[in-house]
């Protein structure tokens, strides 16, 4: 018996492809996500911030979400998907494993599982894993191999640790920020020379903004 009929037959179907989660879904894992760290009550068993920008990754797809809540109406997000069209999510519950939600004037249920960083999420379209990439090491977050240091999320710059012209090795402390209650420290991701810092202490920053760059020794 041969299984090649189904290449021949089916090559266009969409039930042979890999699956690829759509913004909705990048949404609800934002939301997920969110929700073990934020700060404002929403509903019971919610706990979600007022702003909050999250990288996630599916597979190689890096994708940012931006989560907006009405502070009238905290149960209300605003969610945009890589600068796309707002999404407006209203969030109904969040249970040990599922998060129930109303879109477009229709209520669902997705589930979810959720293990450090990465979250598994189902939805009636299909099962996806995505992980949190913000959250990456510092090394990664700050450009490791690439000599740019970069803000992984919104936040202030705590303390700054080197100045131009410095020479300075992998893996040493080029600044501590503060996002979402949480120090990060950032390293230098290559050893060389501080060519530029674009932070001072106290200045506040946005996800992905670029703070240093080292010239390659």
């Amino acid at each position: 018996a041969t299984t090649a009929f189904i290449d021949q037959e089916f090559r266009d179907s969409d039930t042979l492809r890999p699956y690829r989660p759509d913004d909705l879904e990048f949404a609800l894992a934002a939301i997920v996500h969110a929700s073990r760290f934020g700060h404002g009550l929403a509903r019971p068993g919610l706990r979600l911030p007022v702003h909050q920008q999250l990288l996630l990754r599916h597979g190689d797809r890096d994708r940012t979400v931006r989560l907006r809540a009405d502070a009238r109406a905290p149960a209300l997000l605003e969610v945009v998907v890589d600068g796309g069209e707002p999404l407006r999510i209203e969030l109904l519950s969040r249970q040990d494993h599922s998060l129930q939600y109303a879109h477009d004037g229709v209520r669902r249920t997705a589930s979810f599982a959720i293990h450090d960083d990465a979250v598994f999420l189902a939805t009636r379209h299909g099962s996806s894993l995505f992980t949190l990439h913000t959250w990456d090491p510092p090394s990664a977050a700050a450009g490791a191999g690439d000599g740019l240091v970069r803000a992984p999320m919104d936040g202030a710059v705590v303390s700054v640790h080197v100045e131009p012209g410095q020479a300075v090795e992998a893996g040493q402390t080029v600044l501590v920020m503060e996002a979402m209650k949480m120090e990060h420290t950032l390293r230098a991701g290559i050893s060389g020379t501080v060519q530029e810092l674009r932070a001072q202490k106290g200045e506040q920053v946005k996800g992905r903004q670029l703070l240093a760059s080292i010239q390659p020794a």
